[in-house]
């Protein structure tokens, strides 16, 4: 929505923090992990269980998002746990990514 106000007034949006794109499209991968479970039936158990396992993952993941932004208070950009928190996320992201392609 903090884009979108930019969108209508005709600007172009800043860049944000990396922890505020890991808040957006970490809900976003738990919504779709959590949506492609739902539309499994039980003969499929397997995909199901990957699936709700990807859902709990990027929701874990969420919170720890959550909790750093916490450490931004500090008026600190960059520090090493966000950085090995961002390779996690991307690592999780890129196997999301095959087994969609999986499921296909």
């Amino acid at each position: 929505i903090t884009v979108l106000e930019y969108l209508i007034k005709g600007e172009v949006p800043p860049v944000f923090h990396e922890l505020h794109y890991h808040l957006v499209w970490l809900t976003d991968a738990a919504g779709h992990a959590g949506s492609i479970s739902g539309g499994l039936d039980l003969v499929e158990k397997r995909l199901k269980e990957k699936s709700e396992m990807y859902a709990k993952h990027f929701e874990q993941f969420y919170l720890k998002a959550v909790e750093m932004t916490g450490y931004l208070r500090t008026e600190l950009k960059h520090f090493p746990a966000l950085k090995r928190f961002t390779k996690d996320v991307s690592l999780e992201l890129n196997l999301f990514s095959h087994f969609l392609h999986e499921i296909e």
